[in-house]
């Protein structure tokens, strides 16, 4: 399947973020992505109240979460 450039370039951003970490991508790992590129998903996404900050935090608790058990 082609992805557009700006898809490709979200996928490998989400990516990166589960590797660093170790773990799997995730569905958070996507929505952080949205954060790192000029895109409408960040634009939605903020208008439901969802920000890097909100999802951040969900983010270190999934990890604490992975690393403690």
């Amino acid at each position: 399947m082609l992805y557009s450039p700006e898809l490709q370039y979200l996928l490998a951003e989400a990516n990166d973020l589960a590797d660093s970490q170790g773990v799997e991508l995730s569905s958070l790992h996507l929505l952080l992505a949205f954060f790192l590129l000029d895109n409408s998903g960040e634009l939605l996404l903020k208008e439901y109240g969802l920000d890097e900050d909100v999802l951040l935090e969900q983010y270190r608790a999934e990890m604490a979460e992975t690393q403690g058990a």
